[in-house]
């Protein structure tokens, strides 16, 4: 059976070793992480949601509370007004997350996944009146799609991948970005689109910066057989192989006194 990582770097693969190479471990991994965010909703927070109890659960209060209790902007990841909020999020995140996971491991799209998670919750709470309370994780879901865009538009500038897959990740790009900047959802509760946005910028920022380490695997070159002498296990050796190294190769909402004045407001 094929291991999903040398599927990842095969050039061909016939049916059978696409069906064994399914990603059943990131698929599980972002199973379990949603599980949790459910367990959180269905006996924490339990039938009757209300502000108070997002603040108590470790919702993210905007203003002075923030340098105050830095911990909630990570705990305000794991709170989500109701099962619909927690599920939607959760689909979002195992789209983007499990390529993710295929492409750099756990450990880095874990940090993507946080890293985004709280920068978008600094953003958002710079953008709402004092004493919002901010919940949810599309802030940090936000962060792997920026990554997965930010990626593949970098390897679709590399041979032999057709100028159609620009394109194409474009054209997914669009439509999925109105769903982050949408200022409220279909129920009426208001979203926070700042953090939606500074989890964006975050992942835009961390799939660049991992293209230029040489830390994203690139896509292979010609069929078997045609110089392919062993499989290269890292991308020192891919651009090596391939002639890289030579040039001659070419390679809102109303203030009030306190966070219970407020709805939350969930991303």
């Amino acid at each position: 059976m094929l291991s999903s990582d040398h599927a990842r770097r095969s050039p061909i693969l016939s049916d059978d070793d696409r069906r064994a190479a399914f990603p059943w471990g990131p698929v599980r991994a972002v199973a379990a992480l949603f599980g949790v965010h459910m367990a959180v909703v269905l006996f924490l927070v339990g039938p009757r949601p209300n502000t108070p109890l997002f603040v108590r659960l470790g919702g993210l209060v905007a203003g002075p509370l923030v340098a105050k209790e830095p911990w909630r902007l990570l705990t305000h990841l794991f709170v989500h007004s109701g099962p619909s909020h927690a599920f939607w999020n959760g689909v979002s995140m195992m789209v983007f997350a499990v390529p993710l996971i295929l492409e750099l491991g756990y450990g880095v799209t874990a940090a993507i996944y946080l890293a985004g998670g709280v920068a978008g919750g600094i953003a958002g709470s710079l953008m709402v009146p004092e004493g919002v309370v901010l919940i949810g994780s599309s802030g940090a879901v936000a962060s792997l799609f920026g990554a997965w865009i930010s990626i593949t538009l970098l390897r679709a500038r590399v041979p032999p991948l057709p100028r159609q897959a620009a394109v194409k990740i474009v054209g997914v790009a669009l439509l999925v970005l109105p769903s982050f900047l949408s200022p409220a959802t279909a129920s009426g509760e208001p979203i926070s689109v700042g953090s939606h946005l500074g989890g964006l910028a975050t992942g835009l920022a961390a799939g660049a910066i991992l293209w230029g380490l040489g830390r994203v695997p690139l896509p292979p070159r010609g069929e078997p057989g045609e110089g392919w002498e062993e499989e290269p296990q890292d991308l020192w050796q891919v651009r090596r192989f391939r002639g890289w190294d030579d040039p001659d190769e070419g390679g809102s909402g109303d203030a009030g006194d306190g966070p219970g004045e407020h709805p939350p407001w969930v991303h």
